[in-house]
């Protein structure tokens, strides 16, 4: 999510969501945002005059990419079924009103084009896209749930309903690119979320959420996150760049690293009226561990003030390989509030952020799910370059930091097999109560398992903490350094660092 690329598909410019009416040539989208190629069009070769590939330019073809396995709508406890043990040549629905999901390539070179850097298109998609849809005719799918209609733009009954009450559960199979599988962003308030085998061709993810609104039109898709610029937006829609606010579903799944830890793979963010949301890595000048998540979206939306909300789910293994901090401490309100205290720092204004605590018997997996409302952005186009309407419409980002309060640092260095790290901190509780340091080794950037190494006992209360361990690890192996303190008879979290291989 990071290399301030953005998404291309089906012939629309480059930040557009989703594709047009017909393939291969941009055309403008109403003002509600609806229209789109099913997934019948995006399974072809793409021609000359298409902006990027289909999946008939992929390599493994259509039988290779991700599918749909199961598609569940479900309202007021009652479950419809529309996919069941779908494959990547599951048949899609002609009926008018049907219920489907679509897979398509974002930024995939067609047969025969350069990747040019990356800045047209990429040899292997960066980006993968899954949009919820309904069949307008054969072949073409609407995605504005607010206002359903069929091809002649008369209002169009849906086989299922679909409302902001609505839950929708989605089961993908990412087939060939499971190898590939980063993180994910939806439009949407996701409940569940589980992803098994990451880092293997059989990766599969379930994912259940609830229908929220969202722009019909976004301007900027880029990342890191950034402003979105009136021009580009003209460029992309022309005179119709009016986003309107709408019921819909849009998920982006990442495919490269582009700057953040494979650490981080499998996290899930998540946004409503807003273009875009994610979260970044980054460290402070002392060096302890903090979490950047920006978001941007319109500053008006359907001609009134928008307000956007912003949602992420980091499991215990990011946690653990990221700060440091293990399995039996990262579920406790000592480590919520000493490392994920949230912070605006953009100076704009939002809701109270909560962290809540996610299990695998209710949400999928173990981990802590941030969500911060009534995100408002910066009413200050980047540059009007005469498009009024574009201008009255667009938003800076809002950037939020995730930060531990303890200021600490971590230096180590590896010879061969040893690994010798320096841990040192300023911590007010430790003047006041006896602390420790729990160094252990973690399975590898994927687990969230550890090994006790060794506790250091610290000899005399001061603020100043500063412990030295050598350790033996493996290749694949990091070493976590977490500072404890006493506090009615048990030990808490402080603060902590870890050395990645």
């Amino acid at each position: 999510m990071w290399g301030m690329k953005k998404r291309v598909i089906c012939g629309l410019a480059a930040s557009l969501l989703v594709g047009p009416l017909a393939l291969g040539t941009p055309v403008a989208l109403a003002n509600t945002g609806d229209g789109m190629p099913g997934q019948g069009n995006l399974d072809k070769v793409a021609v000359s005059n298409d902006y990027a590939g289909l999946w008939g330019d992929a390599a493994g073809g259509v039988a290779g990419r991700p599918f749909v396995k199961t598609l569940n709508v479900i309202n007021a406890g009652v479950s419809t079924s529309v996919i069941a043990n779908g494959t990547a040549t599951t048949a899609e629905s002609t009926t008018p009103g049907a219920i489907t999901a679509v897979v398509s390539p974002y930024n995939l070179c067609r047969t025969g084009q350069s990747s040019n850097n990356g800045n047209q298109c990429y040899a292997t998609p960066n980006r993968l896209g899954i949009t919820l849809g309904y069949v307008k005719s054969a072949g073409q799918l609407g995605y504005n749930f607010t206002s359903p209609t069929g091809q002649n733009g008369a209002a169009l009954t849906l086989a299922a309903p679909v409302t902001a009450e609505t839950v929708i559960e989605l089961v993908v199979n990412m087939n060939t690119w499971g190898t590939n599988l980063r993180w994910t962003w939806m439009n949407g308030a996701p409940q569940y979320w589980k992803v098994d085998n990451i880092g293997t061709a059989s990766a599969e993810f379930t994912l259940r959420y609830k229908m929220v609104t969202g722009p019909s039109q976004a301007c900027q898709t880029a990342v890191p996150v950034m402003a979105c610029n009136p021009a580009d937006a003209a460029r992309n829609y022309g005179d119709n760049f009016n986003p309107q606010k709408i019921l819909k579903t849009e998920i982006v799944l990442s495919l490269d690293e582009t700057g953040v830890s494979q650490v981080f793979n499998g996290a899930l963010f998540a946004s409503s009226n807003a273009d875009i949301g994610s979260l970044g890595e980054a460290r402070t000048d002392s060096g302890a561990p903090s979490i950047n998540y920006g978001i941007v979206g319109p500053s008006e939306l359907g001609g009134a003030p928008n307000l956007a909300t912003f949602q992420a789910f980091v499991s215990d293994a990011s946690l653990l390989n990221y700060f440091g901090v293990t399995s039996d401490v990262v579920g406790t309100e000592a480590f919520r509030d000493s490392a994920l205290a949230i912070s605006r720092a953009d100076g704009g204004s939002g809701g109270t952020p909560t962290w809540t605590r996610w299990d695998v018997a209710n949400n999928g997996a173990d981990g802590w799910f941030l969500s911060i409302p009534d995100i408002s952005f910066n009413g200050n186009a980047v540059s009007s370059q005469g498009v009024s309407a574009t201008a009255q419409t667009t938003a800076q980002p809002a950037r939020v930091s995730v930060r531990q309060k303890v200021a600490a640092s971590l230096t180590a260095r590896r010879r061969g097999s040893t690994a010798s790290v320096t841990f040192k901190a300023t911590a007010a509780a430790c003047a006041k109560s006896a602390c420790r340091v729990v160094v252990q080794k973690i399975s590898g950037p994927l687990s969230p398992k550890s090994t006790k190494v060794k506790t250091v006992a610290i000899g005399r209360r001061s603020k100043s903490v500063s412990v030295s361990v050598s350790a033996k690890v493996a290749a694949k192996q990091g070493l976590t350094v977490m500072l404890q303190t006493k506090k009615a008879g048990k030990w808490v979290y402080v603060s902590s660092g870890v050395n990645r291989p």
